[in-house]
């Protein structure tokens, strides 16, 4: 029975980890409502809560067999981290990365079955920069993570 990952529940299985074992924010491809400046950043007393994005890339299928073209699937997603200066963006960066990476075969349930989190693997840590994409501006890193997944047997 030819099958596959159902991303969405991979991506929110990503985001609800990370968001759990961090306590703070993150969001899907867009920032969360709960984050970033809460008040004026010009003013004294304004807030900055940190958060991060995830974003998922290119899925590709691992050593398809002659049965089931799609038993096993590199899911690649990109975390990207905002704060108010370079330490609080790495920091962040850093804890995400050190989440993940100690995550050991975890198991996600799809509408065709279940799905394995064989590993998790950092494939790139990114260099900080200054983005003016946020108003006001604010500090990013964006680090790349693989997830491997093979369908649950049984």
């Amino acid at each position: 029975m030819a099958s596959t990952v159902e991303r969405s529940k991979v991506s929110s299985w990503l985001r609800q980890t990370l968001e759990d074992g961090l306590d703070l924010p993150v969001g899907r491809v867009i920032a969360p409502d709960a984050a970033g400046w809460q008040t004026d950043a010009t003013k004294p007393g304004s807030e900055f809560i940190p958060y991060i994005v995830v974003t998922p890339g290119n899925a590709t299928p691992v050593w398809p067999t002659f049965d089931d073209p799609s038993q096993d699937w590199n899911v690649p997603y990109q975390a990207t981290t905002y704060g108010v200066d370079t330490n609080q963006v790495e920091d962040l960066a850093d804890s995400a990365r050190k989440l993940l990476l100690a995550i050991k075969k975890v198991t996600i349930t799809m509408s065709e079955g279940s799905w394995r989190v064989t590993t998790i693997s950092c494939t790139a840590i990114g260099g900080v920069g200054y983005t003016t994409a946020i108003d006001p501006t604010a500090y990013s890193q964006t680090d790349s993570f693989t997830l491997s997944l093979s369908r649950s047997i049984g």
